[in-house]
């Protein structure tokens, strides 16, 4: 019987008091925790993609980039999500499979890593029409998108492929990685940490950080103290969706890489085993928030995709 945050049990007539949050109980905990967050991205994305498809930015760069990094986060949060709800809440034994265990994080750091990029590609589209809104006319179409998409993915692929290659070689090859600890290369990490650390945090970090401020400062000048018309309020609409998802995008993912890129890792191994095991799965889940977040971002930002929303939800009553 659970009395306070203390357990009692009984083995051989000894009574034993254990934490009430064992590290099991933590797990399920966030196993059941994680099954809003799959309904809820899996809902918000596959509305996202319909919209798109089906407002004026169908044929254009602007819907194709954004249906790309709906989709995106979608399979993020089947590979992600999906897999610790399942592990955490009946205790598979998957974890167990070597192969299975490295080709889902492999699969997982593609995904998740292509939709910071696709983020990337989405903020310098806005910042083209923004800033050169005649020249993004002819150069921002669909099929420079399409193309766009298609790059991010091949080089996301190629430089993971070639990190689990280089973290293979680092846990198997005893000779490399004893002549990377005691040189202490790279202050101690392996090649393929720090590869990690320019593709998943500093290089997207960077690009939507530049991109988001010069979109802002041309923003306030353009529309302090003028009238827009019906393209330009569109156009604005749009790009206040990007910003809100690059805020968004900032405030779940910094905790998880602060901890994990930039030394701070080390306070988690100095943690008791339950304590840390919260700590690690509540910036997991602050991480992968993010996969569930852009619908409702793009919800309360921008005027025009609430319409396009309302209209949608509106026709599927109405078929019903």
């Amino acid at each position: 019987m659970a009395s306070g945050n203390v357990s009692n049990v009984s083995v051989d007539d000894v009574t034993v008091d254990e934490p009430y949050w064992t590290i099991d109980r933590i797990n399920f905990a966030f196993g059941v925790a994680y099954i809003p967050l799959i309904l809820s991205s899996l809902f918000g994305n596959v509305v996202i993609v319909i919209i798109m498809m089906d407002r004026k930015e169908r044929g254009s760069s602007t819907g194709v980039l954004f249906s790309a990094l709906a989709v995106c986060d979608i399979i993020v949060t089947i590979i992600g999500p999906l897999k610790y709800a399942v592990l955490d809440t009946v205790k598979a034994e998957i974890v167990n499979n070597l192969a299975f265990f490295e080709a889902n994080q492999l699969l997982f750091l593609i995904f998740q890593t292509a939709s910071a990029w696709l983020l990337v590609g989405i903020t310098f589209e806005r910042f083209m029409v923004t800033m050169y809104p005649l020249a993004s006319k002819t150069l921002l179409t669909a099929r420079f998108a399409i193309i766009e998409v298609i790059v991010i993915y091949l080089v996301v692929i190629a430089i993971q492929v070639g990190r689990l290659y280089g973290y293979i070689v680092f846990v198997y090859l005893l000779q490399y990685q004893t002549y990377v600890l005691r040189n202490k290369v790279a202050g101690g990490r392996p090649p393929y940490f720090w590869s990690g650390v320019f593709v998943s945090f500093l290089g997207p970090f960077a690009a939507i950080l530049i991109g988001s401020v010069f979109i802002v400062i041309k923003i306030r000048k353009t529309v302090t103290g003028r009238t827009s018309d019906n393209a330009s309020k569109r156009v604005l609409s749009v790009t206040r969706n990007l910003l809100a998802a690059n805020i968004a995008f900032f405030l779940t993912s910094l905790p998880w890489y602060i901890i994990n890129f930039l030394g701070f890792y080390d306070f988690l191994i100095g943690m008791g085993g339950p304590e840390r095991i919260l700590m690690v799965n509540t910036l997991r889940y602050v991480l992968l928030v993010n996969q569930a977040l852009n619908f409702y971002v793009y919800v309360i930002s921008g005027q025009k995709f609430r319409q396009d929303a309302w209209q949608l939800f509106a026709k599927l009553c109405n078929k019903g």
